[in-house]
Protein backbone atom coordinates (compact mmCIF):
# COMPACT_ATOMS: atom_id res chain seq x y z
CA UNK A 1 0.00 0.00 0.00
CA UNK A 2 1.42 3.46 -0.91
CA UNK A 3 2.72 5.14 1.90
CA UNK A 4 0.77 8.98 2.44
CA UNK A 5 2.19 12.15 1.93
CA UNK A 6 4.01 13.27 4.96
CA UNK A 7 3.82 17.28 5.67
CA UNK A 8 5.81 18.54 9.01
CA UNK A 9 5.38 21.93 9.56
CA UNK A 10 5.67 23.32 13.18
CA UNK A 11 3.70 26.50 12.79
CA UNK A 12 0.86 24.96 11.00
CA UNK A 13 0.17 22.53 14.01
CA UNK A 14 0.17 25.02 16.56
CA UNK A 15 -3.43 26.47 17.13
CA UNK A 16 -4.42 29.84 18.04
CA UNK A 17 -7.01 30.79 20.61
CA UNK A 18 -9.01 34.14 20.79
CA UNK A 19 -7.29 35.31 23.67
CA UNK A 20 -4.13 35.33 22.04
CA UNK A 21 -4.86 35.97 18.17
CA UNK A 22 -1.85 36.78 15.93
CA UNK A 23 -1.57 40.64 14.56
CA UNK A 24 -2.44 41.03 10.59
CA UNK A 25 1.27 40.63 9.42
CA UNK A 26 1.46 36.74 11.51
CA UNK A 27 -1.89 36.17 10.07
CA UNK A 28 -1.23 36.72 6.45
CA UNK A 29 2.68 34.72 6.91
CA UNK A 30 0.81 32.13 8.55
CA UNK A 31 -1.70 32.03 5.93
CA UNK A 32 0.96 32.18 3.19
CA UNK A 33 2.65 29.02 5.18
CA UNK A 34 -0.54 27.18 5.04
CA UNK A 35 -0.99 27.96 1.35
CA UNK A 36 2.68 26.65 -0.06
CA UNK A 37 2.25 23.46 2.40
CA UNK A 38 -0.89 22.97 0.61
CA UNK A 39 0.49 23.75 -2.71
CA UNK A 40 3.55 21.39 -2.19
CA UNK A 41 1.05 18.44 -0.78
CA UNK A 42 -0.35 18.60 -4.29
CA UNK A 43 2.72 18.50 -6.13
CA UNK A 44 4.81 15.66 -3.85
CA UNK A 45 1.43 13.86 -4.47
CA UNK A 46 1.70 13.76 -7.88
CA UNK A 47 5.34 13.06 -7.82
CA UNK A 48 4.78 10.12 -5.48
CA UNK A 49 2.09 8.79 -7.43
CA UNK A 50 5.31 8.31 -10.35
CA UNK A 51 6.95 6.58 -8.02
CA UNK A 52 9.16 9.65 -6.67
CA UNK A 53 11.02 8.99 -2.80
CA UNK A 54 12.13 11.97 -1.16
CA UNK A 55 11.69 15.39 0.56
CA UNK A 56 11.19 19.17 -0.41
CA UNK A 57 11.89 21.44 2.57
CA UNK A 58 11.74 25.30 2.87
CA UNK A 59 12.87 28.21 5.41
CA UNK A 60 11.63 31.80 4.85
CA UNK A 61 12.60 34.61 7.41
CA UNK A 62 12.08 33.81 11.17
CA UNK A 63 9.27 31.51 9.79
CA UNK A 64 8.81 27.28 11.22
CA UNK A 65 10.63 25.67 8.57
CA UNK A 66 8.32 22.65 6.63
CA UNK A 67 9.47 19.35 4.80
CA UNK A 68 6.91 17.44 2.72
CA UNK A 69 8.10 14.10 1.96
CA UNK A 70 6.69 11.15 -0.15
CA UNK A 71 7.82 7.14 -0.33
CA UNK A 72 10.22 6.50 2.60
CA UNK A 73 14.04 7.39 4.24
CA UNK A 74 14.56 3.84 4.04
CA UNK A 75 12.88 1.99 1.12
CA UNK A 76 11.13 -1.28 2.68
CA UNK A 77 10.47 0.11 6.18
CA UNK A 78 7.58 2.99 6.65
CA UNK A 79 10.08 5.82 8.36
CA UNK A 80 9.23 9.23 6.79
CA UNK A 81 12.37 12.04 6.54
CA UNK A 82 12.23 14.79 8.94
CA UNK A 83 13.90 17.87 9.32
CA UNK A 84 16.80 15.73 11.09
CA UNK A 85 17.46 13.18 8.85
CA UNK A 86 20.86 12.90 7.34
CA UNK A 87 21.54 12.45 3.80
CA UNK A 88 24.39 12.53 1.34
CA UNK A 89 25.01 16.32 -0.21
CA UNK A 90 26.98 15.25 -3.02
CA UNK A 91 28.96 18.54 -4.48
CA UNK A 92 27.36 20.66 -2.32
CA UNK A 93 29.90 20.15 0.02
CA UNK A 94 32.03 22.61 -2.23
CA UNK A 95 30.29 25.31 -1.12
CA UNK A 96 30.99 24.47 2.51
CA UNK A 97 34.53 24.11 1.30
CA UNK A 98 34.49 27.64 -0.03
CA UNK A 99 33.01 28.94 2.72
CA UNK A 100 36.26 27.44 4.69
CA UNK A 101 38.37 28.45 2.56
CA UNK A 102 37.04 32.13 2.35
CA UNK A 103 36.68 32.11 6.43
CA UNK A 104 40.61 31.84 6.18
CA UNK A 105 40.83 34.54 3.51
CA UNK A 106 39.20 37.23 5.28
CA UNK A 107 41.24 36.17 8.50
CA UNK A 108 44.14 36.88 6.04
CA UNK A 109 45.51 33.43 6.50
CA UNK A 110 44.87 32.52 2.53
CA UNK A 111 45.79 34.39 -0.36
CA UNK A 112 43.29 33.41 -2.92
CA UNK A 113 46.62 34.27 -5.26
CA UNK A 114 48.92 31.69 -4.14
CA UNK A 115 49.66 28.91 -5.93
CA UNK A 116 50.14 25.18 -5.61
CA UNK A 117 54.06 25.77 -5.13
CA UNK A 118 53.49 27.50 -2.45
CA UNK A 119 51.37 24.66 -0.49
CA UNK A 120 53.19 21.42 -1.91
CA UNK A 121 56.65 19.68 -2.67
CA UNK A 122 57.51 18.76 -6.17
CA UNK A 123 54.24 20.29 -8.18
CA UNK A 124 55.09 19.05 -11.82
CA UNK A 125 55.59 22.67 -14.33
CA UNK A 126 52.58 22.19 -15.81
CA UNK A 127 50.46 23.20 -12.60
CA UNK A 128 53.08 25.00 -10.25
CA UNK A 129 51.39 28.07 -11.44
CA UNK A 130 47.98 27.29 -10.58
CA UNK A 131 45.92 29.50 -7.82
CA UNK A 132 43.65 29.04 -4.74
CA UNK A 133 41.42 31.34 -6.99
CA UNK A 134 41.69 29.01 -10.26
CA UNK A 135 40.82 26.04 -7.80
CA UNK A 136 37.40 26.88 -6.30
CA UNK A 137 36.31 28.15 -9.56
CA UNK A 138 36.96 25.30 -12.41
CA UNK A 139 39.62 27.08 -13.89
CA UNK A 140 42.14 24.94 -12.77
CA UNK A 141 42.33 22.88 -15.72
CA UNK A 142 42.14 19.59 -14.36
CA UNK A 143 39.53 16.55 -15.18
CA UNK A 144 36.85 15.59 -13.47
CA UNK A 145 38.18 13.66 -10.59
CA UNK A 146 40.93 11.90 -9.17
CA UNK A 147 39.60 8.42 -7.84
CA UNK A 148 36.56 5.74 -7.14
CA UNK A 149 34.49 7.53 -4.53
CA UNK A 150 34.12 4.16 -2.76
CA UNK A 151 37.51 2.84 -2.78
CA UNK A 152 40.38 3.75 -0.64
CA UNK A 153 42.42 6.70 -1.58
CA UNK A 154 44.64 8.60 0.91
CA UNK A 155 45.83 11.95 1.04
CA UNK A 156 49.31 11.43 -0.22
CA UNK A 157 48.05 9.09 -3.35
CA UNK A 158 45.16 11.70 -4.01
CA UNK A 159 48.40 13.96 -4.32
CA UNK A 160 49.84 11.44 -6.41
CA UNK A 161 46.99 10.81 -8.89
CA UNK A 162 46.49 15.03 -9.23
CA UNK A 163 49.91 15.78 -9.83
CA UNK A 164 50.48 13.00 -12.32
CA UNK A 165 47.03 13.25 -14.27
CA UNK A 166 47.58 15.50 -17.27
CA UNK A 167 45.36 19.35 -17.45
CA UNK A 168 42.82 19.28 -20.01
CA UNK A 169 43.59 23.46 -20.43
CA UNK A 170 45.66 25.58 -19.53
CA UNK A 171 45.33 27.10 -15.80
CA UNK A 172 42.58 29.96 -15.85
CA UNK A 173 42.06 29.66 -19.25
CA UNK A 174 39.21 27.70 -19.38
CA UNK A 175 35.68 26.62 -16.80
CA UNK A 176 35.53 22.84 -16.61
CA UNK A 177 33.87 21.51 -13.31
CA UNK A 178 36.07 19.26 -11.50
CA UNK A 179 36.30 17.63 -7.95
CA UNK A 180 39.89 17.52 -7.98
CA UNK A 181 40.72 21.43 -6.85
CA UNK A 182 38.02 21.15 -4.08
CA UNK A 183 40.01 18.28 -2.51
CA UNK A 184 43.80 20.38 -3.40
CA UNK A 185 42.13 23.09 -1.48
CA UNK A 186 40.72 20.91 1.13
CA UNK A 187 44.55 19.25 1.68
CA UNK A 188 45.81 23.46 1.72
CA UNK A 189 43.08 24.05 4.68
CA UNK A 190 44.52 20.98 6.87
CA UNK A 191 47.84 22.84 6.16
CA UNK A 192 47.21 25.92 7.02
CA UNK A 193 44.92 25.04 10.11
CA UNK A 194 47.06 22.24 11.72
CA UNK A 195 43.78 20.27 11.78
CA UNK A 196 41.94 17.56 9.48
CA UNK A 197 39.90 18.98 6.72
CA UNK A 198 36.48 17.36 8.53
CA UNK A 199 37.59 18.71 12.18
CA UNK A 200 37.99 22.57 10.57
CA UNK A 201 35.17 22.73 8.57
CA UNK A 202 32.63 21.36 11.31
CA UNK A 203 34.59 22.69 14.65
CA UNK A 204 35.73 26.41 13.19
CA UNK A 205 33.21 26.97 10.76
CA UNK A 206 29.88 25.20 10.83
CA UNK A 207 28.94 24.86 15.05
CA UNK A 208 29.15 28.56 15.07
CA UNK A 209 26.63 29.35 12.87
CA UNK A 210 24.89 26.45 14.71
CA UNK A 211 24.69 23.79 12.12
CA UNK A 212 25.67 20.96 13.69
CA UNK A 213 24.78 17.63 11.50
CA UNK A 214 27.09 18.21 8.74
CA UNK A 215 30.26 16.37 8.32
CA UNK A 216 31.87 12.75 7.47
CA UNK A 217 32.18 10.27 10.42
CA UNK A 218 32.34 13.15 12.65
CA UNK A 219 28.88 14.57 12.62
CA UNK A 220 27.00 11.36 10.83
CA UNK A 221 24.60 9.37 12.55
CA UNK A 222 23.73 5.74 11.11
CA UNK A 223 20.10 5.86 13.22
CA UNK A 224 19.09 8.85 11.75
CA UNK A 225 20.29 8.28 7.89
CA UNK A 226 18.62 7.89 4.57
CA UNK A 227 19.13 4.84 2.26
CA UNK A 228 18.93 4.50 -1.36
CA UNK A 229 16.38 1.81 -2.94
CA UNK A 230 19.14 0.62 -5.20
CA UNK A 231 22.10 0.83 -3.44
CA UNK A 232 22.21 0.40 0.04
CA UNK A 233 22.57 2.40 3.45
CA UNK A 234 24.11 5.64 2.87
CA UNK A 235 27.51 4.64 4.16
CA UNK A 236 27.56 1.64 1.71
CA UNK A 237 26.43 3.60 -1.23
CA UNK A 238 28.16 6.97 -0.98
CA UNK A 239 31.38 6.03 1.52
CA UNK A 240 32.14 2.47 0.56
CA UNK A 241 32.08 1.76 4.56
CA UNK A 242 35.53 3.37 4.36
CA UNK A 243 37.22 5.34 7.35
CA UNK A 244 38.75 7.20 7.06
CA UNK A 245 36.51 8.76 4.11
CA UNK A 246 38.47 8.48 0.66
CA UNK A 247 40.26 11.84 -0.55
CA UNK A 248 38.61 11.05 -3.92
CA UNK A 249 35.78 12.56 -2.09
CA UNK A 250 37.36 14.65 0.41
CA UNK A 251 36.81 18.60 0.05
CA UNK A 252 34.51 17.80 -3.06
CA UNK A 253 31.82 15.99 -2.55
CA UNK A 254 30.30 13.08 0.17
CA UNK A 255 29.60 15.56 3.07
CA UNK A 256 26.17 14.55 4.77
CA UNK A 257 23.93 16.90 6.28
CA UNK A 258 20.30 17.76 7.28
CA UNK A 259 17.51 19.72 5.81
CA UNK A 260 17.65 21.66 8.92
CA UNK A 261 20.92 22.59 8.45
CA UNK A 262 21.18 23.59 4.82
CA UNK A 263 18.11 25.44 5.21
CA UNK A 264 20.01 27.47 8.36
CA UNK A 265 22.77 28.20 6.04
CA UNK A 266 20.63 29.62 3.26
CA UNK A 267 18.89 31.02 5.63
CA UNK A 268 22.07 32.80 6.69
CA UNK A 269 22.52 34.06 3.08
CA UNK A 270 19.41 35.56 3.14
CA UNK A 271 18.93 37.28 6.13
CA UNK A 272 22.91 38.64 6.37
CA UNK A 273 23.48 36.14 9.28
CA UNK A 274 26.94 35.62 8.06
CA UNK A 275 30.04 37.47 9.01
CA UNK A 276 29.75 40.32 5.92
CA UNK A 277 33.72 39.73 4.90
CA UNK A 278 33.08 35.87 4.88
CA UNK A 279 30.01 36.14 3.03
CA UNK A 280 31.56 39.09 0.10
CA UNK A 281 34.55 36.89 -0.31
CA UNK A 282 32.60 33.22 -0.70
CA UNK A 283 29.24 34.57 -2.44
CA UNK A 284 30.68 37.39 -5.14
CA UNK A 285 30.48 36.58 -8.73
CA UNK A 286 33.53 35.29 -10.47
CA UNK A 287 33.86 33.72 -13.46
CA UNK A 288 30.80 32.64 -15.91
CA UNK A 289 29.71 28.68 -16.51
CA UNK A 290 29.27 28.17 -20.11
CA UNK A 291 26.10 27.75 -21.36
CA UNK A 292 23.76 27.72 -17.98
CA UNK A 293 23.30 31.81 -17.76
CA UNK A 294 24.85 31.51 -14.64
CA UNK A 295 28.30 32.78 -12.61
CA UNK A 296 30.20 30.45 -10.05
CA UNK A 297 31.71 32.20 -6.80
CA UNK A 298 33.96 29.79 -4.59
CA UNK A 299 31.99 26.89 -4.68
CA UNK A 300 28.58 28.28 -4.96
CA UNK A 301 26.59 29.35 -8.31
CA UNK A 302 24.98 32.78 -8.92
CA UNK A 303 21.84 32.81 -11.14
CA UNK A 304 19.53 35.23 -12.20
CA UNK A 305 15.54 33.25 -12.39
CA UNK A 306 13.63 36.34 -13.93
CA UNK A 307 10.60 36.89 -11.44
CA UNK A 308 12.66 35.38 -9.11
CA UNK A 309 15.03 37.25 -9.02
CA UNK A 310 18.61 36.44 -7.89
CA UNK A 311 19.75 33.05 -6.68
CA UNK A 312 22.69 31.47 -4.83
CA UNK A 313 22.50 27.49 -5.47
CA UNK A 314 24.25 24.06 -5.75
CA UNK A 315 23.44 20.72 -6.77
CA UNK A 316 25.24 17.48 -6.07
CA UNK A 317 24.37 13.84 -6.10
CA UNK A 318 25.62 10.21 -7.23
CA UNK A 319 23.65 7.13 -8.94
CA UNK A 320 22.10 6.73 -4.97
CA UNK A 321 21.52 10.28 -4.38
CA UNK A 322 20.44 14.16 -5.67
CA UNK A 323 19.74 16.97 -3.77
CA UNK A 324 19.29 20.92 -4.79
CA UNK A 325 19.87 23.43 -2.36
CA UNK A 326 18.41 26.71 -4.01
CA UNK A 327 18.37 30.30 -1.94
CA UNK A 328 16.28 32.95 -3.89
CA UNK A 329 17.83 36.11 -2.08
CA UNK A 330 14.48 38.86 -2.85
CA UNK A 331 11.71 36.88 -1.20
CA UNK A 332 14.15 35.69 1.35
CA UNK A 333 13.14 31.79 0.66
CA UNK A 334 15.43 28.99 0.73
CA UNK A 335 14.34 25.47 -0.49
CA UNK A 336 16.21 21.58 -0.84
CA UNK A 337 15.13 19.26 -2.58
CA UNK A 338 16.47 15.64 -2.00
CA UNK A 339 15.72 12.07 -3.84
CA UNK A 340 16.94 9.08 -2.61
CA UNK A 341 14.91 6.57 -5.00
CA UNK A 342 12.12 6.01 -7.85
CA UNK A 343 11.64 6.45 -11.04
CA UNK A 344 11.81 10.23 -10.87
CA UNK A 345 14.72 12.32 -11.65
CA UNK A 346 15.39 14.98 -9.28
CA UNK A 347 15.47 17.05 -12.43
CA UNK A 348 12.07 16.03 -12.86
CA UNK A 349 10.81 16.50 -9.17
CA UNK A 350 12.43 19.95 -8.79
CA UNK A 351 10.67 21.79 -11.09
CA UNK A 352 6.99 21.54 -9.92
CA UNK A 353 8.04 21.18 -6.19
CA UNK A 354 9.58 25.10 -7.14
CA UNK A 355 6.72 26.18 -8.75
CA UNK A 356 4.54 24.93 -6.31
CA UNK A 357 6.65 26.49 -3.38
CA UNK A 358 6.96 30.29 -5.48
CA UNK A 359 4.02 30.07 -7.85
CA UNK A 360 6.30 30.28 -10.85
CA UNK A 361 6.16 27.71 -13.17
CA UNK A 362 9.50 27.42 -14.63
CA UNK A 363 10.13 24.31 -16.80
CA UNK A 364 13.39 23.89 -14.66
CA UNK A 365 16.06 21.75 -16.00
CA UNK A 366 19.25 21.59 -14.77
CA UNK A 367 21.87 24.26 -16.27
CA UNK A 368 24.15 21.58 -16.06
CA UNK A 369 22.15 19.41 -18.67
CA UNK A 370 23.76 18.71 -21.83
CA UNK A 371 21.24 20.15 -24.58
CA UNK A 372 23.73 19.20 -27.24
CA UNK A 373 23.14 15.47 -27.05
CA UNK A 374 21.71 13.22 -30.16
CA UNK A 375 18.38 11.25 -29.18
CA UNK A 376 20.29 7.94 -30.40
CA UNK A 377 20.64 4.57 -29.35
CA UNK A 378 23.76 4.02 -31.69
CA UNK A 379 27.13 4.84 -30.62
CA UNK A 380 29.20 7.03 -33.24
CA UNK A 381 31.75 4.81 -35.83
CA UNK A 382 34.57 6.65 -34.62
CA UNK A 383 37.24 5.57 -32.05
CA UNK A 384 35.47 7.29 -29.18
CA UNK A 385 31.99 5.33 -30.03
CA UNK A 386 34.55 2.41 -30.35
CA UNK A 387 36.10 2.93 -27.11
CA UNK A 388 32.54 2.72 -25.55
CA UNK A 389 31.33 -0.47 -27.42
CA UNK A 390 34.22 -1.97 -25.29
CA UNK A 391 33.58 -0.43 -22.32
CA UNK A 392 29.78 -1.14 -22.11
CA UNK A 393 30.08 -4.74 -23.48
CA UNK A 394 32.62 -5.69 -20.22
CA UNK A 395 30.33 -3.98 -18.11
CA UNK A 396 27.82 -7.09 -17.18
CA UNK A 397 30.59 -9.49 -17.77
CA UNK A 398 32.83 -11.17 -15.60
CA UNK A 399 36.84 -10.48 -13.51
CA UNK A 400 38.18 -11.88 -16.34
CA UNK A 401 36.72 -9.76 -18.96
CA UNK A 402 37.17 -6.56 -16.93
CA UNK A 403 40.96 -7.40 -16.45
CA UNK A 404 41.70 -7.83 -20.07
CA UNK A 405 39.73 -4.37 -20.87
CA UNK A 406 42.08 -2.54 -17.93
CA UNK A 407 45.16 -3.90 -18.94
CA UNK A 408 44.56 -3.32 -22.65
CA UNK A 409 42.35 -0.18 -22.69
CA UNK A 410 42.99 2.05 -19.68
CA UNK A 411 45.83 5.05 -20.25
CA UNK A 412 49.06 3.55 -18.66
CA UNK A 413 48.90 6.87 -15.94
CA UNK A 414 46.11 5.38 -14.57
CA UNK A 415 47.43 2.19 -13.90
CA UNK A 416 50.71 3.48 -13.12
CA UNK A 417 48.88 5.00 -10.28
CA UNK A 418 46.95 2.75 -9.44
CA UNK A 419 47.23 -1.12 -9.55
CA UNK A 420 45.05 -3.39 -12.18
CA UNK A 421 43.25 -4.88 -9.24
CA UNK A 422 42.31 -1.90 -7.90
CA UNK A 423 40.88 -0.75 -11.20
CA UNK A 424 39.14 -4.26 -11.98
CA UNK A 425 37.53 -3.92 -7.94
CA UNK A 426 35.76 -0.98 -9.27
CA UNK A 427 33.99 -2.84 -12.05
CA UNK A 428 31.08 -4.85 -9.80
CA UNK A 429 29.94 -1.46 -8.63
CA UNK A 430 30.28 0.12 -12.12
CA UNK A 431 28.00 -3.31 -12.90
CA UNK A 432 25.22 -1.81 -10.44
CA UNK A 433 25.27 1.85 -11.56
CA UNK A 434 25.03 1.05 -15.60
CA UNK A 435 24.53 -2.80 -16.07
CA UNK A 436 21.32 -4.01 -17.85
CA UNK A 437 21.15 0.29 -19.47
CA UNK A 438 20.45 1.24 -22.91
CA UNK A 439 21.33 3.95 -24.76
CA UNK A 440 19.33 7.00 -25.36
CA UNK A 441 21.28 10.16 -26.33
CA UNK A 442 25.46 10.88 -27.30
CA UNK A 443 27.26 13.49 -27.50
CA UNK A 444 30.77 13.42 -28.18
CA UNK A 445 34.12 15.84 -28.03
CA UNK A 446 37.60 15.67 -28.13
CA UNK A 447 38.19 15.44 -24.91
CA UNK A 448 34.86 12.89 -23.81
CA UNK A 449 32.03 10.60 -25.00
CA UNK A 450 28.68 10.81 -23.39
CA UNK A 451 25.63 8.61 -22.76
CA UNK A 452 22.52 8.91 -21.67
CA UNK A 453 21.42 5.80 -20.53
CA UNK A 454 18.39 4.50 -19.36
CA UNK A 455 16.32 1.91 -17.46
CA UNK A 456 12.94 0.99 -16.94
CA UNK A 457 11.71 2.39 -13.75
CA UNK A 458 14.76 4.26 -13.24
CA UNK A 459 16.27 7.82 -13.93
CA UNK A 460 18.29 8.38 -16.95
CA UNK A 461 22.09 8.45 -15.59
CA UNK A 462 24.74 10.29 -17.55
CA UNK A 463 28.03 7.88 -18.01
CA UNK A 464 30.96 10.27 -19.14
CA UNK A 465 34.04 8.22 -20.85
CA UNK A 466 37.24 10.29 -20.99
CA UNK A 467 39.81 9.58 -23.07
CA UNK A 468 43.55 10.34 -24.89
CA UNK A 469 45.48 8.57 -27.50
CA UNK A 470 48.51 6.29 -26.83
CA UNK A 471 50.17 3.95 -29.16
CA UNK A 472 48.28 4.82 -31.59
CA UNK A 473 44.71 4.33 -30.09
CA UNK A 474 42.17 5.74 -27.90
CA UNK A 475 42.15 4.64 -24.21
CA UNK A 476 39.89 4.97 -21.09
CA UNK A 477 41.81 7.90 -18.98
CA UNK A 478 38.46 8.85 -16.48
CA UNK A 479 34.78 7.29 -16.04
CA UNK A 480 32.39 9.51 -14.36
CA UNK A 481 28.62 8.32 -13.56
CA UNK A 482 26.23 11.29 -13.04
Amino acid sequence: MRRPITIALAALLATTSPACAASGSETEASQEARDIAASLAVAMQALEAEGFSGFVAIAMHDREPMIVSAGSARPGEEIPYTLDTQFDIGSITKPLTGLAASKLMAEGRLDPDATLSAFFENVPADKASITVHQLLTHMAGFGPGHGADRQPQSREQMLSAVFAEPLNSAPGSRYYYSNTGFSLVAAIIEDITGKSYEAYLVEDVLKPLGIESTGYRMAFDPSRADASDRYGTMDEASWGELDPISWALVGNGGLVSSARDLLNLGQGIAAGGLDPQVANIWLQPRVEEPGGGSDYGFGIVNQELGALGPALWHNGGNPAFQTEWWTFLDSGMTIVVHRNGGPVSIDDAFGPLLGAATGSELGFASPEADTEMAETSELPATPAGALAADFLGVVNENEEAWRGFVETRMFSKLLDLMPVDEHVAQYPMLRDDIGGRSIAAVAEDEEAIRLRLVADGQPPLMLVLFHAEEDGMLKLRGIAVE
